[in-house]
């Protein structure tokens, strides 16, 4: 109803039991930021936020099958690339980025970083077959 077909999608996986609740979210869309379509040479990319996996559930590969959803996604919308920001001090996100093929494209400067009043982020990429 808000968004165009094809440029937005929430992702929610739930856990294996019977009646079990929402245990992690992600969302996918269409973006059109400028440093990063200059970075790409696009115009848009395809790109993940809002990532959470319920304290619980962490560890069981919950985030892996969120990103593959959203690469299924991605594919399915005509998008080669997908895109997602990570914070320099979340280092078990970054591992499980790396371990599903994500690579770092770019770094906010660390002037960028304090000006925004958050940690330092890295823009991570990869390819969809």
């Amino acid at each position: 109803k808000y968004t165009k077909d094809n440029r937005f999608a929430c992702l929610a996986a739930q856990a294996p039991e019977a009646d079990s609740p929402i245990v992690g979210v992600a969302e996918v869309s269409i973006q059109g930021d400028n440093k990063v379509n200059e970075l790409l040479d696009v115009s848009e990319y395809c790109y993940v936020c809002c990532m959470a996996v319920d304290p619980s559930y962490r560890r069981q590969s919950i985030a892996t099958e969120l990103l593959r959803g959203a690469e299924v996604i991605a594919k399915s919308w005509g998008y080669d690339r997908l895109c997602l920001h990570v914070y320099d001090v979340n280092k078990t996100a970054q591992e499980c980025y790396k371990r599903a093929g994500y690579e770092v494209l770019a770094a906010d400067s660390k002037w960028e970083a304090a000006m925004a009043g958050r940690p330092r982020r890295f823009l991570l990429g990869k390819q969809v077959d």
